[in-house]
């Protein structure tokens, strides 16, 4: 399934959440380009609807370092963040 994404989260105006319901989706695992916009954004966006999340941290980059954007996520208690 391809979907439009108009603005930096992937669930704002978008049919993505009720797809995932739809299939019965319970845990989103995220890694992405640019944390501070777009993953950020989208992590928030699941968190609110109630969706478990994992970052993956080898698959997420920013502008910043990793560390910094691995920390917020954890600080926060948006997501889990496995250990190798």
């Amino acid at each position: 399934v391809v979907m439009y994404k108009p603005r930096w989260g992937a669930f704002y105006e978008t049919p993505l959440d009720a797809h995932l319901r739809e299939l019965g989706v319970s845990t989103l695992v995220f890694g992405g380009f640019n944390f501070p916009n777009c993953p950020r954004t989208s992590i928030y966006e699941a968190s609110e609807r109630d969706f478990r999340i994992v970052l993956v941290s080898d698959a997420e980059c920013n502008e910043g370092s990793l560390w910094e954007a691995v920390m917020f996520a954890a600080h926060h208690r948006l997501c889990r963040i496995p250990r190798r």
